[in-house]
């Protein structure tokens, strides 16, 4: 899996998919509160390079915003990344 951007923390927002610079294979989605940053994981790549969507997950804190980075993965599945590239496509 090949890291394409890390994220500084001003990058990161709610709902943002994301995949860790620890563990690229999965995929986590970001949830920042007050607080600080939750995450949960959604996703699995397998052996195949076909994404595993986890129907259930546990939520997770961390103090640590420099471990998050983007993948081909991530950016597929990134509602931002989405719109930016139905944009494109539109030639907006």
């Amino acid at each position: 899996m090949k890291i394409l951007k890390m994220f500084r923390e001003s990058d990161l927002y709610t709902g943002m998919i994301v995949a860790s610079s620890q563990n690229q294979r999965h995929l986590y989605v970001l949830d920042l509160t007050i607080d600080g940053l939750g995450y949960k994981a959604i996703g699995f790549i397998n052996d195949a390079g076909v994404v595993e969507k986890y129907e259930e997950g546990s939520w997770f804190s961390s103090n640590h915003n420099d471990i998050w980075c983007e993948t081909e993965d991530s950016r597929r599945m990134d509602p931002a990344c989405i719109r930016e590239e139905k944009l494109k496509g539109l030639g907006i």
